[in-house]
């Protein structure tokens, strides 16, 4: 009983609202497997095992799939094992679930310190970029982008999404810039192709934005 008490994941609060994590899990008494099932992904966890805990707490999600606790660990489990994207799939989770659940800070803390420990991971500074401008702080995000593309500047979604901040700050020759190379590595997007005619449009060259779109609508399906 002491073990299910453990499990009502005090040890999981993001400084947020504790109410949203009651409120996430089943009462022990009708979904004990639940439970147990999540204990033994927290010890696995917090042994190093994470592929055995990511397995169990995907079981845990099916079961409960708002839980901001198992989102949470789930999200710190792909943070180890450097699958960064699904780290932050998870933990932009967590804040749908609970907004007022401190891991925004989180987020961006340790992106940064994977950066830290690999400069070439371009991958995580876009994670970054993507964890700045959730929090609306559009030249840190700015950079990152700048960051993730300069390691990798064959790396299209990074052109891409600095093209699409650039032109929201009315930026349009870098924009346009930015959004052309996204365009020319990744010809079959249909996001990209919708932007690069946003901007060709603002900055007036009504005909060429005309010929995007087209390509836009003509483009394969994601």
């Amino acid at each position: 009983m002491e073990r299910l008490k453990s499990l009502g994941y005090a040890g999981f609060s993001g400084g947020g609202n504790s109410g949203a994590n009651s409120r996430t899990l089943p009462d022990p008494k009708d979904r004990i497997q639940t439970y147990e099932l999540f204990s033994d992904a927290m010890a696995d966890s917090q042994h190093g095992q994470y592929a055995s805990s990511i397995e169990k707490l995907n079981t845990v999600l099916k079961t409960d799939p708002d839980s901001v606790p198992g989102h949470y660990l789930q999200g710190l489990n792909y943070y180890r094992t450097r699958e960064f994207p699904k780290c932050v799939a998870e933990l932009e989770r967590v804040l749908q679930l609970s907004p007022d659940y401190a891991l925004a800070a989180f987020q961006i803390q340790t992106l940064r310190r994977a950066l830290e420990l690999d400069s070439t991971n371009f991958s995580a500074a876009y994670d970054l970029g993507l964890s700045y401008l959730q929090k609306n702080m559009a030249n840190e995000a700015a950079a990152a982008f700048r960051q993730s593309v300069t390691i990798n500047d064959d790396y299209a979604p990074g052109h891409r999404v600095l093209g699409e901040l650039l032109l929201s700050q009315g930026q349009l020759d870098e924009a346009l810039a930015e959004l052309h190379k996204a365009a020319e590595l990744s010809p079959e997007d249909a996001s990209t192709h919708s932007a690069l005619a946003r901007a060709l449009a603002a900055k007036g060259l009504t005909s060429e934005a005309e010929d995007e779109m087209r390509k836009a609508e003509q483009a394969p399906p994601q």
